[in-house]
């Protein structure tokens, strides 16, 4: 039997990891410890995820080796290999190649032979294979074609490497598996003894074992994907899943995506191939949804908007009325009231009214089959079956008043724990929908910006996007802005190849490679082969598709990097087109295609998202999880064979423990809120009337605006752009004073509170910490039968204390360090938005939804004279100096919400960490059933499953220790340089 010390720590091996000052040893400081200096860092050491590396590289095809930074890592895994693996539900992929046109002398095939992707002899080693076998498998991949190719056998999608990092090591995915083989045995072994299917603390392990069995982390990283209509949007979300039609397309350019749709990886529980759930708008967000879809189709018949608006002005507001007047149709077309006359009246009084009887409506509607408490939920085994389940829903009536869908499926890009999100088009919906997608966005951690690649260089779209993103980030950290050009198959050749010719030598394609394509283009046609053919043509295509590529993203990055400020920009250049292979005939063609398409990088990408935040996952499904499970059994073996006839605690020693630290949060809590009070809400309050002059003349500089000028950013929420007057935003100008001030204000604030975090860490950790070096003091005066130090009153300092029972302790405090990091993280994002709403003049920000109303209410105004009482109503609003009042107020009410919200989260922690300890102690208290204790065979069996799990723990530990090491050194995502 393997040593206990290599499966729990002994007690003389803790003594230093009980301080409370000094924490070396416990879990949590494997990974970014809260314990980190003060100020952003204290904010930093609880970021999710490290970004990739500002110098990271990709393969340019997947058969071509990554580059590795140098670490003790292993080269990573592929798909395949990660540590849920399943069978694709998905059609079998077409797979990618890389065919190399040369003559067949056997000095050239032995040059060539070194471009494919052979092992090096110290990676087959790391894996215990030796090289010449490893070798061997390889080139069996590697044929000799007639036509003077060397043809690398496809590789498929599950076959695709993973960046390297931590999380992806071979060693640690390997260790997760055998993790998960421990808990099933146990879930097996123990389900065929009786007692542990009957109420009793077996039981309790069993079903701990059982939920253990799988290690599916809900800590997945989401990446948006905005684009314009036609963008390719719906296309390449198709090519990452490796799927065809599963996300909607229209080939007409009309917007399809009315809602968030979500593609995540399916989960153990879902047992058809895709399963589909819609949730729908709460009742509130139907009354707000009606009122904006209300006010977007009154919009086009106001008095006068002819005469106000340019050209495109107007076809935008015709646009948004239209899609207002549909959704009606839609939502109440069983409804013979809610006619056109009827939503158009203009009697005074009437916007009210029309709104009331819509919202009072809402009660009759009939939702769909199959909707229960909002959700509605479908399972589909096939593509065809999920798309007709998809189209079911869209058909419905009320599909309008969907707020987010969730696909769960079997996509090999989302099985490291990726979402992808299919965003609704911003340009294209109403107010509401804008706003909710916005915050939906500042929640994501990645943004994919989709645009066709003829229009990148240049297009407003993804300046817009960029700007919007560019207010969402930690504060302190980098992140990476990804703009994804698409339909780079898009080429004029005959262009390309002029141009070309003009080309600066350091840009300019080989001469010679293009006369080798020409001739092998002139080959295929005397071969009148089809397949040859098109080979040849994809050859020659790529020469001039790659150059291109490069210079768009040469372009993107001068053109944008000033609006990114110091967040690196990357760019993709991928052909959808090109993934699905469906204008060829030949299957070798489609493979290369599929090469030269750049979806295979772009998945690679996807990958180093989430790779920071799943290893932190792993670490606390490894050692707080199933270890503390090992634990708890041991536990029970020693409890269940051992007579008691001393108690160790007294009944209340876990509540004096809970009351401890609940006393802690409560201090916590106070102290938010005094925090709050002094840096942002006191300081916000005495700068008010200052800021209250400024918006006032602020505003005055507007009156030297053409009147038509003035009505258009009135239209617009005070947000627009003329070719006489350059885009403008008079909500951020009227918040120019106050932000001078409070910026740093906020600053501080949030650097602030994450240093309280990290002290409320440490003092609910100390509690904890006391009560198990008590005990750990008995232990030893036990040990040494010298006098045994004075114990609090309620700890028994005659009782024996087993050093299993010690490491159960250490264990829980490990977990509620984990869950404090997850609350204080979400604590920091929540904070990050108020900032951000209290600060920026965009559509979700607090001066935007105060001024909302009085923008309306100018639009409104038409007819001789208007200008002049437009003017004068925006000027009676700012005099009445309530804006800044209301802008504190809402600051006020969220931070208030925010300290609740996790108050009430780290106390249910609290909660569950106590349970857990006063579960440990009661089995130390309390053996089971007499039967059970006698029960030989019963302990028998759980005594030869903890032997079995000390032993099989090993290789876990040495599976895992590679990855926490290089985790703790930093390794940066994403391939090396």
């Amino acid at each position: 039997m393997e040593n206990p010390e290599m499966l729990f720590p002994t007690v003389e091996s803790v003594d230093e990891d009980y301080e409370p000052d000094n924490d070396p040893g416990d879990n949590l400081s494997r990974r970014n410890s809260l314990n980190s200096s003060l100020g952003t860092e204290a904010w930093l050491s609880l970021a999710p995820s490290t970004p990739p590396s500002p110098n990271a590289t990709f393969p340019e095809s997947v058969t071509r080796p990554l580059a590795y930074r140098e670490s003790s890592l292993a080269p990573p895994s592929i798909v395949s290999d990660l540590y849920n693996v399943t069978p694709s539900s998905s059609p079998a992929p077409v797979s990618s190649t890389v065919r190399i046109p040369f003559d067949t002398s056997s000095e050239n095939i032995c040059a060539k032979l070194g471009d494919l992707r052979i092992e090096s002899p110290v990676a087959t080693e790391q894996r215990g294979d030796t090289y010449l076998e490893c070798l061997s498998a390889q080139l069996a991949d590697v044929h000799l074609e007639s036509d003077g190719a060397v043809s690398h056998r496809p590789v498929p999608v599950r076959e695709e490497q993973l960046p390297q990092a931590p999380f992806f090591d071979p060693n640690l995915q390997k260790a997760i598996k055998k993790a998960q083989g421990i808990m099933s045995n146990i879930a097996e072994q123990l389900g065929e003894v009786s007692l542990a299917n009957a109420e009793s603390g077996l039981h309790t392990l069993r079903m701990q074992a059982l939920a253990s069995r799988v290690f599916e982390n809900d800590a997945v990283r989401t990446i948006g994907i905005v684009g314009e209509s036609a963008a390719g949007k719906s296309s390449l979300i198709n090519s990452l899943l490796d799927q065809r039609e599963i996300a909607r397309t229209d080939d007409n350019g009309s917007a399809v995506t009315a809602y968030v749709t979500e593609y995540r990886y399916k989960k153990t529980s879902h047992i058809a191939a895709f399963t589909i759930e819609a949730e729908f708008l709460t009742s509130d967000e139907i009354d707000l949804e009606l009122k904006e879809l209300l006010y977007d189709y009154r919009a086009a018949f106001r008095d006068g908007l002819t005469e106000e608006t340019s050209l495109r002005e107007y076809e935008e507001v015709i646009k948004r009325s239209d899609i207002a007047l549909s959704t009606f149709r839609s939502i109440f077309s069983a409804h013979a009231t809610v006619s056109e006359d009827f939503l158009r009246d203009t009697t005074p009084g009437a916007f009210e009214a029309i709104l009331g009887h819509l919202q009072s409506l809402v009660s009759s509607l009939t939702w769909p089959e199959g909707v229960i408490n909002g959700k509605w939920t479908a399972a589909a085994n096939s593509p065809d079956e999920y798309r007709e389940e998809i189209g079911r829903l869209s058909q419905e009536g009320l599909f309008p008043l969907i707020k987010i869908v969730r696909v769960y499926l079997n996509a090999l890009v989302l099985k490291s724990g990726v979402t992808l999100a299919d965003m609704p088009g911003l340009g294209d919906t109403n107010l509401a929908r804008l706003q909710a997608t916005k915050r939906y966005l500042d929640k994501c951690e990645q943004v994919f910006i989709v645009n066709r690649i003829g229009r990148a260089a240049t297009s407003l779209s993804i300046q817009q996007a960029i700007k919007t993103q560019e207010r969402k980030g930690l504060v302190g950290r980098k992140k990476i802005m990804t703009v994804v050009c698409t339909g780079s198959e898009d080429i004029d050749l005959d262009n390309a190849e002029r141009r070309n010719l003009k080309a600066p030598k350091t840009k300019a394609i080989n001469k010679g490679h293009i006369r080798d394509a020409r001739a092998a283009i002139d080959r295929a046609t005397e071969s009148d082969s089809v397949k040859a053919m098109q080979q040849a043509q994809l050859r020659y295509t790529n020469l001039f598709v790659t150059a291109r590529n490069n210079s768009i993203k040469e372009d993107v990055t001068r053109n944008y990097s000033s609006l990114a400020n110091n967040h690196e920009l990357r760019v993709f250049c991928v052909s959808n087109r090109y993934y699905e292979g469906t204008v060829f005939t030949s299957n070798d063609a489609k493979d290369i295609a599929r090469s030269m398409s750049g979806i295979p990088e772009l998945r690679l990408f996807c990958h180093t998202v989430v790779a920071e935040a799943q290893l932190q996952a792993a670490i606390y499904y490894l050692d707080v999880k199933c270890l503390g499970l090992l634990q708890q059994l041991e536990l029970w073996t020693e409890a269940t064979e051992t007579e008691k006839t001393e108690p160790l605690v007294s009944p209340d020693c876990v509540g004096k423990l809970r009351d401890d630290l609940k006393e802690e949060l409560d201090a916590f809590s106070t102290a938010l809120n005094t925090l709050s009070d002094t840096h942002i809400i006191h300081r916000m309050r005495q700068d008010e009337a200052q800021a209250e002059r400024h918006a006032q003349e602020e505003s005055q500089t507007w009156n030297c605006y053409h009147w038509a000028t003035y009505a258009a950013f009135c239209r617009n929420n005070g947000i627009y752009a003329t070719k006489a007057q350059p885009f403008t935003n008079w909500n951020q100008n009227m918040l120019e004073v106050m932000n001078k001030t409070m910026t740093p204000q906020w600053t501080t604030f949030e650097n602030t509170i994450g240093e309280k975090c990290t002290s409320l860490a440490a003092d609910i950790k100390f509690p904890i910490t006391r009560l198990a070096k008590r005990l750990k003091g008995i232990y030893f005066a036990s040990q040494s039968q010298s006098q045994r130090p004075l114990a609090a009153k309620l700890i028994n300092s005659d009782a024996k204390v087993s050093p299993v029972f010690l490491s159960t302790i250490m264990t829980q405090r490990s977990n509620i360090l984990h869950r404090l990091q997850d609350e204080a993280l979400t604590l920091h994002e929540n904070i990050s938005s108020t900032t951000q709403d209290a600060l920026s003049g965009d559509v979700t920000s607090f001066i935007y939804t105060l001024m909302t109303p009085t923008y309306r209410a100018c639009s409104a105004l038409s007819g001789t004279g208007s200008t002049a009482v437009r003017r004068g109503t925006m000027q009676r609003h700012l005099a009445k100096r309530t804006l800044f009042r209301g802008i504190r107020q809402l600051v006020q009410r969220q931070l208030s919400e925010h300290f609740e919200v996790y108050i009430e989260r780290v106390g249910e922690v609290v909660d569950e960490v106590c349970d857990a300890i006063d579960g440990s102690i009661r089995t130390v208290l309390v053996a089971e059933a007499g039967t059970e204790r006698t029960s030989k065979e019963v302990l028998g069996l759980v005594r030869d499953l903890v032997v079995q799990g000390r032993e099989d723990w090993v290789g876990v530990e040495e599976g895992s220790r590679r990855a926490r090491r290089e985790a703790g050194r930093g390794v940066m995502m994403g391939g090396g340089d």
